[in-house]
């Protein structure tokens, strides 16, 4: 099992450290500060993956992962998770609008199928309530019992997008 998440007894594959320590990359976007992944060199490294993985990235929904647990917050959060991280002003309104739309979870979804997407929203949550969420998450698919968490991980039932008019104030 490939997993995008976080849960005791699986091995952590941080995708953007693979991208830039294997040069798994296209270039550099030096308006967004990032290197542009090849996504198929990314694929073609999780497939000689062993074993349960965690793939931990914003791309890891794009390199065809048994299933995908994505890690909502409230955008307003986000914006102070961001910056408490020193991230630019730039990086953090992208953010925080894609949050607000949805984008990943989208993306996820177009990816992988409803049946194989998960969601918690992190906003008030600490890092343990998170881990002990993708937990149960992780243990309900290992025991085939899908239907204890489907519901109460949905996806698509987070909608920030009133916040966008916040966000469109805060420029």
């Amino acid at each position: 099992m490939k997993a995008h998440g976080d849960a005791s007894g699986l091995k952590l594959v941080e995708l953007n450290k693979v991208v830039e320590g294997q040069r798994f990359y296209e270039g550099f976007d030096k308006e967004r500060g990032c290197y542009i992944a090849d996504l198929e060199k990314l694929r073609k490294f999780v497939r000689t993956l062993n074993g349960d993985v965690l793939l931990e990235s914003h791309l890891a929904h794009l390199v065809s992962p048994d299933f995908v647990i994505v890690l909502r917050a409230d955008p307003l959060v986000l914006v102070r998770r961001l910056r408490s991280e020193s991230f630019s002003e730039k990086k953090i309104r992208e953010n925080a609008e894609a949050e607000a739309l949805d984008v990943i979870l989208v993306e996820a979804l177009e990816a992988c199928g409803n049946d194989s997407v998960f969601e918690i929203d992190t906003s008030e949550k600490s890092v343990e309530e998170v881990a002990a969420c993708i937990k149960e998450i992780v243990e309900a698919i290992r025991s085939g019992k899908l239907d204890v968490v489907k519901e109460k991980y949905k996806p698509g039932t987070l909608d920030w997008t009133h916040r966008l008019e916040a966000l469109s104030e805060w420029r």
